[in-house]
């Protein structure tokens, strides 16, 4: 923010600003929601490796089951969005708003991270994580800001949530012993969701061309129901997905 004021000036900022609101912090409350249901999984079981490993793997599930759909739904309608939600004067924060969709996606599994780490008495892993986010942002936000201006601010936070979220993954799958090919199982049923629902969204802009708020909300509402549907249609037909792990977990 600092940076941006100095570099572009205030306007700039506000630009900025909003696009957060409208697309981190919707994902982050996902986040810590399903965070704040794990963390005493994770400490109930954290010496016993094959329940930690299951509880993780249900964790990320649910995480990419819920902010997967969302940032989804951000990056193909951000710009009708802010055209009928915010009005055109917003218009330079919709590269922005998609850019950073596509980052809180991977913060909200790498924060799932944190909430691992300090569930199994590893707070210090939590704080490099941080640290080394920090790091990343402090260090690539004023080349990038110089380069594409109000967007070099939405790739510097990108490539700091790609870089946690390789540390989240190295560090898991080492304490877990989880081969990459498992915790990929585990996410496939919300990927295939996701590849149905970005489908839909980009076929129904397609159709219905410019939208209003109505058709805003119905293309969400269509998206949502098709999230729904293929969801049904995994735990129906091959008992996975994020309805079959709740039914798990309340079992």
């Amino acid at each position: 923010s600092l940076i941006l004021t100095k570099l572009l000036g205030p306007v700039t900022l506000g630009f900025y600003q909003m696009a957060q609101r409208t697309s981190i912090v919707p994902l982050s409350e996902i986040h810590r929601s399903v965070s704040a249901v794990a963390f005493p999984v994770y400490s109930k079981v954290q010496d016993d490796l094959p329940k930690l490993r299951h509880a993780f793997l249900r964790s990320a599930e649910a995480i990419t089951s819920l902010t997967l759909p969302l940032a989804i739904i951000i990056v193909f309608l951000a710009r009708e969005f802010v055209e009928v939600a915010l009005g055109e004067k917003w218009l330079p924060a919709v590269s922005v708003i998609q850019i950073l969709a596509v980052s809180a996606f991977f913060s909200s599994l790498a924060g799932a991270g944190n909430i691992l780490f300090m569930g199994m008495g590893k707070p210090w892993l939590g704080f490099q994580l941080n640290l080394l986010r920090a790091i990343t942002v402090a260090a690539a936000v004023f080349p990038l800001v110089m380069m594409f201006g109000l967007g070099g601010a939405a790739y510097a936070v990108l490539l700091a949530s790609g870089v946690a979220f390789s540390f989240y993954l190295y560090h898991s799958f080492s304490i877990l012993r989880l081969r990459p090919a498992d915790f990929l199982k585990a996410l496939l049923p919300a990927l295939s969701a996701a590849v149905a629902i970005a489908l839909v969204a980009a076929g129904a802009k397609q159709l219905l061309g410019p939208i209003s708020l109505p058709g805003l909300v119905g293309v969400a509402f269509l998206v949502f129901s098709t999230y729904g549907v293929v969801f049904l249609v995994l735990w129906w037909k091959f008992k996975m997905g994020l309805i079959n792990s709740v039914l798990e977990m309340r079992q």
